[in-house]
């Protein structure tokens, strides 16, 4: 229940405005079939943030117990670029 409680989309808004100063390259890895936390809110996130882009893989609201595989992937080819 804590860990649900911390997920809460507020917490993660609240890193939109620091990820717009930074202007970092950003890649979301989203479970597409998340409830809790819709897909629809990391393409708002990948919307507002420059230098973003967003990875849909299988799975629900913790993607690397869903497809650890594809996470992994999600996540090597964002720092091999």
């Amino acid at each position: 229940m804590a860990m649900a409680a911390a997920a809460d989309a507020r917490y993660t808004m609240d890193l939109v405005p620091a990820l717009k100063e930074a202007a970092i390259p950003t890649r979301l890895v989203w479970g597409r079939e998340d409830e809790f936390q819709k897909v629809t809110f990391a393409r708002r996130y990948t919307a507002q943030i420059p230098a973003s882009d967003l990875r849909e893989v299988p799975g629900k609201h913790i993607p690397t117990e869903d497809s650890p595989e594809q996470v992994t992937e999600a996540i090597l080819d964002h720092l091999a670029a």
